[in-house]
């Protein structure tokens, strides 16, 4: 009977055992059950480190873009400050908006220009611009009236009689499709043309022979390159030349608003140019 106990006891054991072994048992499932929540966790673990390192890369990003912004908005003050720190116009008792000065001069050292205020106005001012000798290179003036059509009557005063009427005979092609009219009278010589709103003018003495066709070419060639201030309605240059060719005086005068401009210069007509689309 002890025998028989013995023996079965063992079978029973040899059965248990094989049932954990075998694939098909129990204890398989249970070991694949308790490993998913490890596989879940790892997964979890996972995407949190990839969440983290998206928000260091945006937190990171955002950083250089406020970076970038801050340095623009800084360089942008700092340009709009320059554009407005400037002693001159700030000397000026003329609005800000209407102030209009030479910013070029034909001076090789533009520092060796010292500019002196003549006149200083609510409603006028001028500006008188010498160089490092004293000499006088040029004097930039404004006057504002009531309203445009005071200034516009202004400057068409200014222009009468100035215009050389256009015929055939007197005719010059002044290149870039211009056309100058020239024309003699009582020992002077006039060659005039229009540009946009600008009506320009060259005046000699006979009898120096001024080439006036080839200086206004060299003229209209430079205006093809730069841009004057834009009258709203009407501006004149006038170049005049005085006996002997040696002496000029070149004045520019021009119409904004109710303001009229106006620079004068000894320099060639050339020098004055520049220093006119110079003008902020």
């Amino acid at each position: 009977m002890r025998k028989q106990i013995i023996v079965f006891s063992a079978a029973v054991l040899c059965g248990s055992l094989a049932a954990a072994c075998s694939p098909s048992g129990h204890a398989a499932p249970q070991d694949a059950a308790e490993q998913e929540p490890a596989s879940d966790q790892e997964q979890q673990e996972a995407a949190e480190e990839d969440s983290g390192q998206e928000k260091e890369e945006d937190s990171s990003s955002n950083a250089s873009l406020s970076n970038w912004e801050g340095e623009e908005a800084k360089t942008s003050g700092n340009s709009e400050e320059a554009e407005s720190t400037d002693p001159l116009r700030d000397q000026l008792n003329m609005e800000k908006s209407a102030v209009k000065l030479p910013t070029s001069f034909p001076e090789e050292n533009a520092d060796s220009v010292n500019p002196e205020i003549s006149t200083n106005q609510a409603q006028t001012y001028t500006v008188q611009y010498h160089n490092e000798n004293n000499k006088l290179m040029a004097e930039m003036s404004a006057k504002q009236y009531e309203n445009a059509e005071q200034s516009v009557a202004e400057i068409q005063s200014y222009r009468d009689g100035k215009q050389t009427p256009p015929y055939e005979e007197g005719k010059v092609d002044l290149g870039h499709g211009l056309t100058g009219y020239t024309e003699g009278a009582a020992g002077n010589v006039y060659l005039s043309w229009e540009e946009g709103n600008w009506l320009i003018v060259i005046h000699s003495l006979t009898q120096d022979q001024l080439d006036q066709p080839a200086l206004a070419r060299q003229m209209v060639d430079d205006l093809e390159k730069y841009t004057l201030p834009a009258p709203d309605e009407k501006g004149c240059i006038f170049v005049d030349y005085e006996q002997g060719d040696d002496d000029v005086t070149v004045d520019i005068r021009w119409q904004e608003g109710a303001n009229v401009y106006q620079l004068n210069t000894e320099e060639d007509p050339l020098n004055a140019l520049h220093m006119a689309v110079s003008i902020q």
